[in-house]
């Protein structure tokens, strides 16, 4: 029997990860979070950027961050770049007594987070539950790799962190083989946070946003065709210098493999 060899990671050695991690936090740049409002988040045209690009790779978000880092260190092109990363929030605050699911090897965004940046030192429970705003971390290091390696980066990357509300399992019905909302004020709520993501973005002057696959998670599971179409149309509209869409193939799961094709094959590149 042929095939790659998948590295399991036990509970104890998620433990020694995260601790770890969090025994080095304050040695990296970081700012304090904050949590802005629906009212806050205001379109402004005249931040739009001149030129755009827009990208879909196969790639772990965090891995892109550090890989666009890594080279910006080698050019000597740091100034030229800030970069954004975002996902949807857990609704309930991801850590408890300084470990929870990070610690134990639970799967999410912020999760992984915790685990290989200083994320922990600015997160404020005081935000949950993420029912509506969003988290910002306007800076926050990230440090080491992400899964299965955990190991520490040569280049440290620093990037504002956004972590917006999602609905989770909206109700979706299929029309012509096609899924849809069923609900309309689902999807209107769902093309204003994909509308918030760019205009937060212009807010904290990112250049390079990386998006992994939002809101079709497993967790989530937005109809993924909607989405995508919602995300072309926001291209139209809010002009961001780098738009880069991080979505790893995993054939190992079928649901994963589906997100994967239809982020590259459906998001509509600007070059």
């Amino acid at each position: 029997m042929s095939g790659a060899t998948r590295k399991t990671i036990t509970v104890e050695a998620y433990k020694r990860i995260y601790d770890d991690t969090q025994k080095h936090a304050g040695e990296y740049d970081i700012e304090q979070s904050e949590k802005v409002l629906d009212d806050v988040i205001v379109f402004d045209r005249s931040k739009n950027s001149d030129s755009m690009r827009v990208l879909a790779i196969h790639e772990n978000p965090f891995s892109a961050a550090i890989d666009i880092w890594g080279r910006c260190v080698k050019n000597g092109s740091t100034s030229k770049y800030k970069i954004g990363v975002v996902q949807c929030a857990n609704q309930m605050y991801p850590v408890v007594n300084g470990e929870g699911g990070a610690a134990i090897g639970a799967q999410g965004f912020e999760y992984e987070l915790l685990r290989i940046s200083n994320l922990n030192v600015t997160l404020d429970g005081n935000f949950y539950p993420m029912l509506d705003g969003v988290i910002v971390c306007p800076t926050i290091t990230i440090f080491k790799s992400p899964s299965p390696d955990y190991s520490y980066i040569e280049n440290p990357t620093p990037v504002t962190a956004f972590f917006l509300p999602c609905q989770r399992r909206p109700d979706i019905i299929s029309i012509d083989s096609v899924d849809e909302y069923l609900n309309t004020n689902d999807k209107k709520k769902m093309q204003q946070q994909i509308d918030n993501i760019f205009i937060l973005a212009q807010m904290y002057s990112i250049n390079t946003l990386i998006i992994s696959d939002f809101g079709t998670d497993i967790a989530h599971e937005h109809p993924i065709k909607k989405v995508i179409e919602m995300f072309n149309e926001a291209l139209k509209k809010y002009r961001v210098s780098r738009v880069i869409f991080a979505v790893k193939r995993s054939p190992a799961d079928a649901e994963s493999d589906k997100v994967f094709m239809q982020y590259h094959t459906g998001i509509v590149r600007h070059v």
